[in-house]
């Protein structure tokens, strides 16, 4: 398990009395800091079935008349994903959809454990015509695992800080008066991840995606608050 801690940016905020009184009210600083993790993949669901859910090429060769695209059977993907040793089950999950492309076939959910288990499932099964695959599924560490680590580090970093800033402005650094944690819709779950993660589930997002690491971040921010003396 790899862990990068990364420190995002620290603020530093000198506050006072609401009169702005140097002289009577006691100084604070405040020192926000932020760490991120990744999270790798414990495991993917990929998700197999006979027929194109989205068949640009059927449409284009209907509109000149010549739809002749070859189609793999429900069956030769079963015995294709036996002969091939990935463990899978069957599932109806599209039983209740209308599509066209799309017959009452069961759909073949494939476990797999690591990257490389998925790399070589889509490249197995990318020669075969007219199915759909994609990622239904991904696992991750739990990143419960590295919490205390993670606000170790954080607190560790704010107290250097925040004595280097207070020596340079001349004073000392007293008690810790709080600490603050910053929540945001995707401090856990980033934009970007969501980007990928509804890519990633898509029809065709093993025709581009294959070299995403897909690891996720996990970021905590705190802010802390100390006395200035």
């Amino acid at each position: 398990m790899e862990i990068r801690l990364l420190r995002v940016f620290i603020l530093l905020v000198l506050l006072t009395s609401s009169a702005y009184s140097f002289g009577q009210e006691a100084k604070t600083l405040e020192i926000v800091g932020s760490d991120t993790i990744e999270l790798k993949p414990l495991e993917f669901i990929y998700q197999v079935s006979a027929g194109e859910q989205y068949n640009l090429s059927a449409f284009v060769g209907s509109q000149k008349g010549k739809d002749t695209l070859p189609s793999t059977t429900s069956d030769e993907i079963r015995t294709f994903l036996e002969k091939n040793k990935f463990i899978f089950e069957e599932s109806q999950e599209f039983g209740y959809t209308l599509n066209k492309n799309r017959s009452n076939e069961p759909v073949f959910l494939v476990k797999l454990n690591s990257i490389t288990e998925l790399k070589r499932l889509f490249e197995s099964i990318k020669g075969l015509k007219g199915i759909s695959g994609s990622i239904k599924e991904i696992k991750y560490e739990d990143p419960s695992i590295y919490k205390t680590e993670i606000y170790k580090h954080l607190y560790s970093s704010a107290v250097a800080d925040a004595n280097l800033i207070a020596g340079i402005a001349g004073k000392s650094l007293g008690q810790i008066i709080s600490i603050e944690e910053i929540k945001g819709p995707f401090d856990n779950f980033p934009l970007g991840n969501l980007i990928n993660d509804m890519f990633n589930k898509s029809p065709l997002a093993g025709l581009i995606n294959m070299n995403h690491d897909f690891q996720r971040q996990f970021i905590r921010k705190l802010v802390f608050k100390f006395q200035l003396i």
